[in-house]
């Protein structure tokens, strides 16, 4: 297997420039990741790992999840190498960033091998620095979610299956099939995906035989069981707890923001906003225009359906309206989710200029046309999303880095083996301060609780009211911990921790309350003498 190599077959000084500018990227995109606030999602993502590598606690069995599982296995393996969780989490991410725009890149120079060097430049260039500096991509990126993830194992997956048609190998098809089902198993927005992965195979047009095209649909298949075995076992142990993680904590979380944002919940005023704030970012606008105009007209005037480069325009274009279901599946739809599309539309882009690459006039046109666009987006986006890349040789100043320092401060103000409740799980657990594993997902247990039955919280082990009043009467807290940004969620943790005495502590580094309990008074002030400086205030204050 062979994958697109950019700048391959160019003399080693511009393969030297495209090392350098790739360097540049990386740099400007991790110093972003580093910088941006610490997202309370980011807790559903990093927490339920640390607890899998420490604990050996796995999702649905020992606590609620809400989405697939394939990420809590990958990042076990990844993160829980360093101490600095959070900072190993967005490293993960950016690199799964940048290697998304990579690909772009790698695609797009191969894609438009019929042009001459310096038009491929232009035109590769263009768009995917619009692409790295359109604000859904700078929006959806670097935090540890599981976007960048799936959104690169889809696209990894499209161009490992385009090849396989381009050349007549259906044994392509068992990769991309497992990497489209690693997309599946970290985001199920990505399911119906496989829909035109095997119509694809079956029909765009290929020198594989028919018998070639049907083992290559059961290679894909293959793929896809292999990459979604963790997700299969865990359903067939705990069926109820799955479905329920996967499906219906999705309809009770609209409730929630039907109570809480009603103006978010999806209508035709919620979604004119979307899309007003999409159109109104200079690289949004570029990508989407581009893909209009080249899918609505050039691309039947050029007829970029056939031809042996065929699947370089239908497989991303026929992805499309199965991903948007993905999209618009929850309610309310939010900013990050349409991100899955941007790349596919940049791609049917890319393959409408290639199919045009006999008419000089539109090729002019084109490269004109996303080099315009590509300099008023840059002009734009990058002091807007790319100015953290001053913070760089601070690392003090990094927000991984202060979520650390607090998760000290947290380890210091308590006892060794004290459990601390909260529904910010990552911050003590930076410091490896036990916490209750029921709270893994952090705040989103509390947005559905309420709508649940008794009997639900307690068959879906939601900790919210009666179920919360058992768990803490079994297992008693050490320390109550709670980020002021979600305080208003958790009133019952306030209640206890002042019903039963304890010590209210307010955190040096940002809007966090620590509370302990008294009689591990001297403990706690014997902890801050040790170690005076991870607080931040002299010794003995």
């Amino acid at each position: 297997m062979t994958l697109p190599v950019p700048c391959s077959g160019e003399p080693p000084s511009r393969r030297g420039v495209f090392l350098l500018i790739t360097g540049i990227v990386f740099v400007l995109l991790f110093s972003r990741n580093m910088s941006r606030h610490f997202d309370l999602d980011e807790h559903q993502f990093v927490a339920p790992p640390i607890l899998l590598r420490e604990d050996g606690r796995v999702p649905y069995a020992d606590y609620p999840y809400f989405h697939m599982p394939t990420l809590v296995g990958v990042y076990a393996g990844t993160i829980t190498w360093s101490p600095y969780k959070l900072l190993a989490a967005r490293m993960f991410y950016t690199l799964c960033g940048m290697g998304t725009i990579a690909m772009l890149f790698a695609m797009s120079w191969r894609m438009l091998g019929s042009l001459p060097s310096a038009t491929r430049w232009r035109i590769s260039g263009s768009l995917t620095l619009i692409y790295f500096c359109s604000r859904l991509f700078t929006y959806s990126t670097g935090w540890a979610w599981n976007h960048d993830s799936s959104v690169v194992c889809a696209l990894a997956a499209t161009m490992l299956l385009q090849r396989g048609l381009r050349y007549g190998r259906p044994g392509h098809a068992l990769p991309a099939g497992f990497l489209i089902g690693s997309a599946i198993g970290i985001r199920l927005s990505f399911a119906l995906a496989v829909v035109p992965f095997a119509a694809g195979v079956l029909f765009i047009a290929s020198p594989m035989t028919w018998r070639q095209r049907v083992a290559g649909v059961a290679l894909g298949a293959l793929g896809v069981v292999l990459s979604l075995v963790p997700a299969i076992v865990l359903l067939l142990q705990n069926p109820d707890q799955f479905v329920f993680g996967n499906l219906g904590y999705v309809a009770l979380n609209t409730l929630f923001y039907a109570a809480s944002e009603p103006a978010s919940v999806r209508s035709f005023e919620g979604c004119l906003r979307i899309f007003r704030t999409f159109a109104s970012d200079p690289g949004n606008a570029a990508l989407a225009v581009s893909f209009v105009y080249a899918a609505g007209w050039r691309m039947w005037k050029a007829r970029a359906w056939r031809g042996p480069d065929a699947g370089d325009v239908l497989l991303p274009l026929s992805l499309l309206p199965f991903l948007m279901v993905g999209v618009m599946g929850p309610n309310p739809v939010q900013y990050q989710y349409p991100y899955m599309l941007l790349p596919f539309m940049t791609l049917v882009v890319v393959a409408t200029v290639a199919a045009e690459s006999s008419d000089p006039a539109m090729i002019r046109y084109w490269m004109r046309a996303l080099a315009a666009w590509a300099v008023i987006t840059a002009a734009t986006g990058l002091p807007r999303w790319y100015w953290p890349v001053v913070r760089l040789p601070a690392p003090e100043r990094w927000v991984p880095v202060e979520v650390h320092r607090v998760g000290e401060w947290i380890r210091d103000n308590t006892s060794p083996g004290d459990r601390v409740l909260t529904i910010d799980p990552v911050v003590p657990m930076e410091a490896g301060v036990k916490v209750y594993p029921e709270f893994a997902v952090g705040r989103f247990v509390h947005h559905v609780g309420p709508y649940m039955t008794p009997d639900e919280r307690h068959r879906y082990r939601m900790t919210w009211a009666e179920e919360l009043d058992r768990v803490l009467a079994e297992r008693p807290p050490d320390a109550i911990f709670v980020d002021q940004r979600v305080l208003f969620l958790v009133p019952a943790f306030q209640e206890y921790a002042e019903s039963h005495g304890f010590r209210r502590l307010d955190c040096p580094f940002g809007e966090y309350i620590l509370w302990t309990r008294p009689q591990s008074a001297a403990a706690h002030a014997g902890n801050r003498r040790q170690h005076p400086e991870s607080i931040g205030v002299p010794a003995g204050e």
